[in-house]
Protein backbone atom coordinates (compact mmCIF):
# COMPACT_ATOMS: atom_id res chain seq x y z
CA UNK A 1 0.00 0.00 0.00
CA UNK A 2 2.97 2.49 0.73
CA UNK A 3 4.33 2.02 -2.78
CA UNK A 4 0.85 3.13 -4.33
CA UNK A 5 0.10 6.25 -2.54
CA UNK A 6 4.10 7.21 -3.73
CA UNK A 7 3.08 6.40 -6.80
CA UNK A 8 0.00 8.37 -6.48
CA UNK A 9 1.69 11.28 -4.84
CA UNK A 10 4.07 11.28 -8.12
CA UNK A 11 1.36 11.06 -10.75
CA UNK A 12 -0.06 13.88 -9.29
CA UNK A 13 3.11 16.43 -9.58
CA UNK A 14 3.69 14.98 -12.83
CA UNK A 15 0.59 16.08 -14.23
CA UNK A 16 0.57 19.80 -13.39
CA UNK A 17 0.01 19.85 -9.43
CA UNK A 18 2.75 21.46 -7.94
CA UNK A 19 3.26 19.26 -4.44
CA UNK A 20 0.80 17.41 -2.03
CA UNK A 21 0.00 18.09 1.34
CA UNK A 22 2.20 16.96 3.98
CA UNK A 23 1.27 13.39 5.12
CA UNK A 24 0.57 13.16 9.18
CA UNK A 25 2.70 10.19 10.53
CA UNK A 26 2.25 6.70 10.22
CA UNK A 27 -0.99 7.72 7.45
CA UNK A 28 -0.70 5.92 4.45
CA UNK A 29 -4.17 6.23 2.70
CA UNK A 30 -4.68 8.04 -0.54
CA UNK A 31 -7.86 9.08 0.94
CA UNK A 32 -6.28 11.70 3.60
CA UNK A 33 -4.72 13.17 0.86
CA UNK A 34 -7.52 13.21 -1.86
CA UNK A 35 -10.04 14.68 0.72
CA UNK A 36 -8.04 17.80 0.86
CA UNK A 37 -6.75 17.86 -2.38
CA UNK A 38 -8.57 21.63 -2.80
CA UNK A 39 -5.09 22.59 -1.02
CA UNK A 40 -2.70 21.61 -3.51
CA UNK A 41 -2.23 24.06 -6.27
CA UNK A 42 -2.01 23.66 -9.84
CA UNK A 43 0.96 24.74 -12.03
CA UNK A 44 0.27 28.02 -14.29
CA UNK A 45 -0.05 27.15 -18.04
CA UNK A 46 2.46 27.53 -20.61
CA UNK A 47 2.21 29.29 -23.31
CA UNK A 48 3.25 28.46 -26.87
CA UNK A 49 4.29 31.45 -28.59
CA UNK A 50 5.18 31.87 -32.54
CA UNK A 51 6.40 36.15 -31.35
CA UNK A 52 6.16 38.23 -28.74
CA UNK A 53 6.81 40.67 -31.65
CA UNK A 54 4.52 40.37 -34.90
CA UNK A 55 3.46 43.02 -37.65
CA UNK A 56 0.29 41.42 -38.35
CA UNK A 57 -0.82 38.71 -35.97
CA UNK A 58 1.10 36.56 -33.72
CA UNK A 59 -0.42 32.98 -32.86
CA UNK A 60 0.28 31.35 -29.05
CA UNK A 61 -0.92 27.84 -27.40
CA UNK A 62 -1.48 27.22 -24.00
CA UNK A 63 -1.13 23.67 -22.58
CA UNK A 64 -1.42 21.79 -18.92
CA UNK A 65 -1.16 18.35 -18.46
CA UNK A 66 -3.67 17.56 -15.73
CA UNK A 67 -7.53 16.04 -16.70
CA UNK A 68 -10.04 18.28 -16.36
CA UNK A 69 -7.87 21.09 -16.09
CA UNK A 70 -10.19 24.40 -17.25
CA UNK A 71 -7.56 27.27 -19.07
CA UNK A 72 -8.93 30.78 -18.90
CA UNK A 73 -7.51 33.59 -20.17
CA UNK A 74 -8.06 37.25 -21.20
CA UNK A 75 -6.67 39.87 -23.36
CA UNK A 76 -6.36 42.73 -21.10
CA UNK A 77 -10.10 43.23 -21.31
CA UNK A 78 -11.23 41.57 -17.92
CA UNK A 79 -13.10 39.88 -20.80
CA UNK A 80 -12.35 36.08 -19.28
CA UNK A 81 -12.62 33.36 -21.91
CA UNK A 82 -12.24 29.38 -22.23
CA UNK A 83 -9.43 28.31 -23.98
CA UNK A 84 -10.00 25.92 -26.55
CA UNK A 85 -7.35 26.01 -29.25
CA UNK A 86 -4.78 28.33 -30.60
CA UNK A 87 -5.39 32.22 -29.82
CA UNK A 88 -4.71 34.94 -32.85
CA UNK A 89 -3.49 38.41 -31.73
CA UNK A 90 -3.92 41.34 -33.43
CA UNK A 91 -2.73 44.32 -31.33
CA UNK A 92 -0.21 45.08 -28.97
CA UNK A 93 -1.14 44.35 -25.14
CA UNK A 94 -0.94 41.31 -22.29
CA UNK A 95 -2.39 37.80 -22.44
CA UNK A 96 -2.89 36.30 -18.84
CA UNK A 97 -4.07 33.05 -18.16
CA UNK A 98 -4.88 30.81 -15.04
CA UNK A 99 -5.61 27.36 -14.46
CA UNK A 100 -8.37 25.72 -12.82
CA UNK A 101 -9.74 22.52 -11.70
CA UNK A 102 -12.51 21.41 -9.33
CA UNK A 103 -10.39 19.91 -6.86
CA UNK A 104 -7.57 21.54 -6.98
CA UNK A 105 -6.68 25.60 -6.09
CA UNK A 106 -6.34 27.26 -8.92
CA UNK A 107 -2.64 28.45 -10.46
CA UNK A 108 -0.85 31.42 -10.26
CA UNK A 109 -1.50 33.94 -13.31
CA UNK A 110 0.99 34.00 -15.33
CA UNK A 111 1.12 36.99 -18.13
CA UNK A 112 2.72 38.13 -21.74
CA UNK A 113 3.08 41.05 -23.20
CA UNK A 114 2.77 41.12 -27.08
CA UNK A 115 3.51 44.16 -29.26
CA UNK A 116 2.63 44.88 -32.89
CA UNK A 117 5.58 46.47 -34.76
CA UNK A 118 5.76 49.19 -36.96
CA UNK A 119 8.50 50.77 -39.70
CA UNK A 120 8.29 54.22 -37.61
CA UNK A 121 12.19 53.55 -36.49
CA UNK A 122 13.16 52.06 -39.84
CA UNK A 123 15.10 55.02 -40.93
CA UNK A 124 15.80 56.35 -37.40
CA UNK A 125 19.49 57.22 -36.24
CA UNK A 126 20.68 55.92 -32.79
CA UNK A 127 23.70 57.08 -30.56
CA UNK A 128 23.91 56.22 -26.91
CA UNK A 129 25.70 57.51 -23.82
CA UNK A 130 27.62 53.93 -23.44
CA UNK A 131 28.52 51.13 -25.55
CA UNK A 132 27.48 47.54 -24.96
CA UNK A 133 29.66 46.04 -22.77
CA UNK A 134 32.56 44.27 -25.20
CA UNK A 135 31.01 40.69 -23.67
CA UNK A 136 27.35 41.97 -24.88
CA UNK A 137 27.17 43.85 -27.97
CA UNK A 138 24.19 42.07 -29.42
CA UNK A 139 24.51 43.57 -32.98
CA UNK A 140 25.49 47.34 -32.41
CA UNK A 141 22.91 49.86 -31.33
CA UNK A 142 20.96 49.67 -34.82
CA UNK A 143 19.83 45.90 -33.79
CA UNK A 144 17.92 47.82 -30.85
CA UNK A 145 15.38 48.59 -33.79
CA UNK A 146 15.72 45.59 -36.05
CA UNK A 147 12.39 43.75 -34.61
CA UNK A 148 14.71 40.56 -33.81
CA UNK A 149 13.62 38.96 -30.27
CA UNK A 150 16.10 37.71 -28.31
CA UNK A 151 15.97 35.16 -26.03
CA UNK A 152 16.41 33.85 -22.46
CA UNK A 153 19.68 32.24 -23.59
CA UNK A 154 21.79 35.52 -23.82
CA UNK A 155 24.69 34.00 -23.81
CA UNK A 156 24.33 32.50 -27.37
CA UNK A 157 21.91 34.08 -29.00
CA UNK A 158 23.66 37.84 -29.08
CA UNK A 159 21.32 39.96 -30.02
CA UNK A 160 21.34 41.40 -26.33
CA UNK A 161 23.07 44.69 -25.48
CA UNK A 162 24.62 44.80 -21.63
CA UNK A 163 25.36 47.54 -19.86
CA UNK A 164 26.77 47.87 -16.41
CA UNK A 165 27.00 52.07 -16.07
CA UNK A 166 24.95 53.72 -13.78
CA UNK A 167 22.97 55.54 -16.77
CA UNK A 168 22.74 54.99 -19.46
CA UNK A 169 21.05 57.29 -22.30
CA UNK A 170 19.85 56.21 -26.26
CA UNK A 171 19.25 59.19 -28.26
CA UNK A 172 17.00 58.61 -31.42
CA UNK A 173 16.70 61.08 -34.20
CA UNK A 174 13.71 59.97 -36.71
CA UNK A 175 14.08 61.45 -40.14
CA UNK A 176 10.37 63.36 -39.92
CA UNK A 177 8.12 64.32 -37.08
CA UNK A 178 5.77 61.45 -36.11
CA UNK A 179 2.99 60.80 -33.87
CA UNK A 180 4.16 58.58 -31.01
CA UNK A 181 1.63 57.19 -28.33
CA UNK A 182 4.08 54.35 -27.04
CA UNK A 183 7.19 53.41 -26.08
CA UNK A 184 8.12 49.78 -25.11
CA UNK A 185 11.23 48.49 -24.01
CA UNK A 186 12.70 44.92 -24.58
CA UNK A 187 14.37 43.72 -21.49
CA UNK A 188 15.97 40.87 -20.09
CA UNK A 189 15.67 40.08 -16.43
CA UNK A 190 17.80 37.16 -14.64
CA UNK A 191 18.91 37.72 -11.22
CA UNK A 192 21.03 34.83 -10.66
CA UNK A 193 22.94 36.16 -13.59
CA UNK A 194 22.87 39.64 -12.20
CA UNK A 195 20.73 40.75 -14.74
CA UNK A 196 17.95 43.40 -13.28
CA UNK A 197 15.44 45.84 -14.21
CA UNK A 198 16.05 49.34 -14.28
CA UNK A 199 15.38 51.76 -11.48
CA UNK A 200 13.43 54.53 -13.27
CA UNK A 201 13.00 55.37 -17.35
CA UNK A 202 13.13 59.30 -18.12
CA UNK A 203 11.95 60.04 -21.54
CA UNK A 204 12.96 63.43 -23.41
CA UNK A 205 10.99 64.13 -26.29
CA UNK A 206 12.06 66.98 -28.59
CA UNK A 207 15.01 68.36 -26.37
CA UNK A 208 11.67 69.56 -24.17
CA UNK A 209 8.78 67.80 -22.68
CA UNK A 210 9.73 64.63 -20.34
CA UNK A 211 7.92 61.83 -18.70
CA UNK A 212 9.42 59.42 -15.98
CA UNK A 213 8.39 55.95 -15.34
CA UNK A 214 9.25 53.85 -12.50
CA UNK A 215 10.12 50.42 -13.01
CA UNK A 216 8.85 47.63 -10.91
CA UNK A 217 11.85 46.00 -9.27
CA UNK A 218 13.46 42.64 -9.69
CA UNK A 219 12.54 40.35 -6.99
CA UNK A 220 14.52 37.70 -4.86
CA UNK A 221 14.01 34.24 -6.90
CA UNK A 222 12.43 35.68 -9.28
CA UNK A 223 12.56 33.09 -12.43
CA UNK A 224 14.51 34.75 -15.58
CA UNK A 225 12.07 36.40 -17.98
CA UNK A 226 11.30 38.60 -20.93
CA UNK A 227 9.76 41.91 -20.57
CA UNK A 228 8.21 44.49 -22.28
CA UNK A 229 8.32 47.93 -20.28
CA UNK A 230 5.48 50.32 -22.01
CA UNK A 231 5.70 53.58 -21.42
CA UNK A 232 2.80 56.17 -22.70
CA UNK A 233 3.52 59.37 -24.56
CA UNK A 234 0.60 60.51 -26.57
CA UNK A 235 2.72 63.11 -28.64
CA UNK A 236 1.21 64.27 -31.47
CA UNK A 237 4.79 65.47 -33.44
CA UNK A 238 7.86 63.91 -32.39
CA UNK A 239 11.87 63.99 -34.23
CA UNK A 240 14.11 63.22 -31.71
CA UNK A 241 13.49 61.62 -28.27
CA UNK A 242 15.84 60.37 -25.55
CA UNK A 243 15.57 57.44 -23.21
CA UNK A 244 17.35 57.32 -20.05
CA UNK A 245 17.46 54.48 -18.15
CA UNK A 246 18.52 54.87 -14.45
CA UNK A 247 19.83 51.54 -12.86
CA UNK A 248 19.96 50.12 -9.92
CA UNK A 249 22.87 52.05 -8.22
CA UNK A 250 23.98 48.65 -6.83
CA UNK A 251 22.56 45.36 -6.26
CA UNK A 252 20.16 44.41 -3.28
CA UNK A 253 21.53 43.37 -0.09
CA UNK A 254 19.22 39.72 -0.24
CA UNK A 255 21.47 39.05 -3.50
CA UNK A 256 25.24 37.39 -3.63
CA UNK A 257 26.42 40.40 -5.74
CA UNK A 258 25.22 43.20 -2.95
CA UNK A 259 26.72 46.37 -3.20
CA UNK A 260 28.41 45.59 -6.56
CA UNK A 261 26.77 47.18 -9.98
CA UNK A 262 24.23 45.58 -11.46
CA UNK A 263 23.58 44.38 -15.64
CA UNK A 264 20.86 45.57 -17.57
CA UNK A 265 19.96 44.09 -21.06
CA UNK A 266 17.88 45.14 -24.12
CA UNK A 267 17.14 44.10 -27.17
CA UNK A 268 14.48 46.24 -28.98
CA UNK A 269 13.32 49.66 -28.42
CA UNK A 270 9.64 50.48 -30.03
CA UNK A 271 7.32 53.32 -30.65
CA UNK A 272 3.77 52.73 -31.55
Amino acid sequence: MRMSVVIFLLGLMACGVQRPIDMQAGDTSVSSYVLQSEKVKLSPPQFLIDSFLFESSARTTMELREDGTILNYTLGNNEWKRYDGPIAITESGKLIAVARHPDYKESDTVRQDFVKVNRLLQSATITSSHEPNDSYPGNGLQSLMDHNKGTLDFKQDNLWCGFNQDIIRFNLSLDSAKSIQKIYLSILTDEKSWIFSPAKIKIELNQGEQIEHLCDLTQKDEKARLSIIPISINSQAVQTLSIEIQNLLEIPEWHPGAGTKPWFFIDEIIVE
